[in-house]
């Protein structure tokens, strides 16, 4: 759910105030958005270096690719 508001919330900022600044202002609620996820500092790290919608959008794809792992380890 986190993953799906972030997401939203990039869409806007870019549509809103531009790809350019929308990232710049995305890197600074990344910690938010990923906290207490599986991976969450190797998601971090790569999100404080984005500088494209697309680039945000392949992190976002691999944060749901490792939360699904997490659920299916965690049901084993």
């Amino acid at each position: 759910e986190k993953i799906e508001t972030a997401r939203w919330h990039a869409r806007e900022l870019s549509e809103l105030k531009g790809e350019h600044t929308a990232m710049n202002e995305m890197r600074k609620h990344a910690a938010w958005y990923t906290k207490g996820m599986p991976e969450s500092a190797r998601l971090r790290d790569r999100l404080c270096r984005v500088t494209t919608f697309a680039e945000m959008e392949e992190i976002f794809e691999d944060a749901l690719d490792a939360a699904a792992r997490y659920q299916a380890l965690a049901q084993i």
